[in-house]
Parts: C-alpha cells; structure tokens; sequence
C-alpha cells in the first residue's frame, strides 16, 4: 500500500507530464522501484544464482572451503554451494559443501566411495545394479556385493592422496574420519544405503534404532 502511493503521489505526475525527458525520468525512477521492491522476492531465484558464480572469489566461505571452490546458489535446496575437484595420482576427489555439511566423492576407475558429513559412514558404490533388494530407501538390507580387502586398501591409499592435496583443517578431518572408518570396515559385511545407491559400512541395527554420529566439521562452524 506505502509502495503503491509513492509512485501515484511521486511518478505518476511526471507521467503524465508532456516533457519526454520528465517521462524519461519518471520511466526510469519506476524501474528502479519495482525492481527494488522486487528483489527480495525474485533475488533467491533468478539474480543470486546469476551473480553468485562471478562473486566466488570474493564471497565469505565456511572454513572448510578452499579459496579455490566455486560458488552456485541453490534457492530451492540449501542456498550458497560449494564446490571443488583434486586429482589425485590414482583417481580423484569431488568435494561439495553448503554451511551445514560436506561431502566427499573419492573416485577410482569405475567404483567410488562417498562420506556425507551428517550421515558419518562410508558409502560404496561399485557402478553395478542392485537387484532383489526389500528396502530400496530405507536401507539396511545385506548389500548385493562386497569390497576385498585390497580394494579397501585400495581406497585407503586414495584417502592418504587426497589429504596431501588437502587445503584446509576441514577437509582433513573429514579425510581422517574416512580413514578411521576404513580401517575397520568389513567388506564382506556391507549394508544397502538410504537412498537406494551403494552399500555403506553401517550394521543393520544402525537403521533401526537411533545412533549418535560423529560429525569432523562440528569445530569448524
């Protein structure tokens, strides 16, 4: 209502004024009203994500994000994401993180490994279909397949690549916490995960009952 009565009792005069550089002006100065009236609502959804990619360099980060990382803007997921790559001599690391969490894709030939932050386990995925499964979202069945001890190995020495390409105490935590879990991890033990893709290092009791995680970033924010 404010608004709509500044541009009757202000613009609108100079309007319908016979001057076209008052019209101009007028013209102009309603623009600029409608587009800062505006902003807050279509901000989110059409200017961040246009803007946010060119400011990256510049933006505040979580401490966790290397200098390096490009920035999106996600309004209908979790706002400001980051995201980073490091090759590494046998494969490679994908990072991706908002303020809340990171995550981790380690990636070796055609099998991979995943950690999500609030999640704390280790996910693998092998690129192969799992057939036959009871609970494809809810998780916790006995996986379609099993890692050997030498591709566990495998993915350990990944990780001791990926933390000397680490920047930043986050990632190295995170990387630790990886490492940590894979030593323990029982490839032939594997559970199918919550989303339906790879099989993860939780027992089967972790899906039915509530467990307390442990999240490496949780100093950091």
């Amino acid at each position: 209502m404010l608004q709509r009565s500044l541009i009757k009792a202000k613009l609108w005069p100079l309007l319908v004024e016979k001057s076209s550089l008052d019209r101009t002006v007028a013209l102009s100065l309603l623009a600029i009203t409608v587009v800062g009236l505006s902003l807050p609502v279509i901000g989110p959804f059409y200017v961040f994500p246009a803007i946010v990619p060119a400011l990256a360099p510049v933006l505040p980060r979580p401490k966790y994000v290397p200098e390096d990382a490009t920035a999106t803007y996600e309004a209908k997921a979790s706002g400001m994401h980051w995201s980073w790559r490091r090759a590494l001599p046998h494969g490679s690391a994908v990072w991706s993180a908002t303020d809340d969490y990171a995550r981790v894709s380690l990636l070796l030939g055609g099998n991979g490994l995943t950690y999500l932050t609030f999640e704390d386990a280790v996910v693998f995925d092998t690129g192969i279909a799992i057939e036959g499964r009871t609970s494809p979202f809810g998780g916790g069945d006995l996986c379609a397949f099993s890692v050997s001890g030498a591709e566990v190995a495998l993915f350990e020495q990944l990780v001791s690549e990926a933390l000397a390409k680490a920047e930043t105490r986050g990632e190295t935590a995170i990387l630790q916490r990886i490492a940590r879990r894979l030593s323990v991890a029982d490839g032939n033990a594997l559970t199918s995960y919550v989303n339906g893709q790879g099989c993860s290092d939780l027992k089967a009791e972790d899906y039915r009952r509530p467990r307390s995680t442990f999240d490496p970033l949780t100093s950091f924010r």
